[in-house]
């Protein structure tokens, strides 16, 4: 990037904890903004990191838009081929919906995992090195078991987590479609509960590369949910804008990063018990 200088130096943080929850929530939203400006103001060399993450992830969300496009119609007549009666057509059209409600559940879920398999290794080094300008976090030094034995708690961590959104999505799914009424609460909780996912995401490569057990990562969150509810907001409201969200993936990577270790930096985890791998990042 030429023309363009980095700023250097420690970063300067402040307590996010600070203030009533609203201010917290507002806070924590806003670190999806920092992950944009430390890398586009402060860290420029950063946005290389970012390039493939996004090219992925433009590839993966066309992907599973022209699979859902074209075979979406062939899902529901391999299920129930359209009937002839007219009454019968009644409840096809009802399952017809109800289908394609799943099967944009599914899309989601299939987007985001595929994508965040993908990614995760450029999303984790441009997470690595935003630690290393930002605090001079040294990253743990390479060996194969550390490798391994990271590699294992990923994947299981991983399984759990889509096992717990599962969980949670689709019985919500299921009201939703069952008594329409509650729809818009319905929405509200999905929302939360996506927002709380994706902060999880987010964080979880400062996280895993301190080797957090899933209940202490979860504890983490919880303990801080204003700041990390507001933090998955933002990037789930993002999300909502074709292009700019999937733009906003590789931010939110940064700003996930800025969040746990300001955190981490005054003090919110010394509660809990150190992880007990030596040489991982303070």
């Amino acid at each position: 990037m030429t023309g363009m200088t980095e700023q250097q130096g420690p970063r300067e943080t402040r307590d996010p904890r600070e203030g009533g929850v609203l201010t917290r929530f507002g806070r924590g939203a806003g670190y999806l903004a920092q992950g944009f400006g430390f890398v586009f103001s402060r860290h420029p060399s950063l946005i290389k990191y970012c390039l493939l993450p996004l090219l992925i992830n433009l590839l993966v969300f066309v992907g599973v838009g022209v699979g859902l496009y074209f075979y979406y119609g062939d899902i529901v007549s391999w299920i129930w081929a359209r009937p002839d009666s007219w009454l019968m057509r009644i409840l096809w059209y009802l399952l017809y919906v109800f289908i394609f409600l799943v099967v944009i559940l599914l899309s989601y879920l299939t987007f985001f995992v595929l994508q965040a398999i993908l990614s995760a290794p450029f999303n984790d080094l441009l997470s690595e090195r935003t630690e290393k300008l930002a605090f001079g976090h040294e990253p743990p030094p390479f060996s194969v078991g550390f490798l391994l034995k990271g590699l294992g708690k990923t994947v299981a961590h991983e399984v759990a987590k889509m096992g717990l959104y599962v969980a949670v999505m689709v019985p919500l799914l299921l009201l939703s479609v069952l008594a329409t009424v509650l729809s818009p609460v319905v929405s509200v909780v999905g929302f939360y509960f996506t927002a709380i996912f994706f902060a999880y995401d987010f964080m979880d490569f400062s996280m895993g590369r301190r080797l957090w057990s899933f209940s202490r990562k979860w504890g983490a969150l919880k303990k801080n949910r204003a700041l990390t509810f507001g933090f998955g907001a933002a990037l789930a409201g993002a999300l909502l804008i074709p292009v700019f969200g999937l733009l906003c993936l590789p931010m939110a990577a940064v700003g996930g990063t800025l969040l746990f270790c300001d955190l981490d930096s005054v003090g919110a985890f010394d509660e809990a018990p150190k992880a007990q791998q030596s040489g991982a990042p303070g």
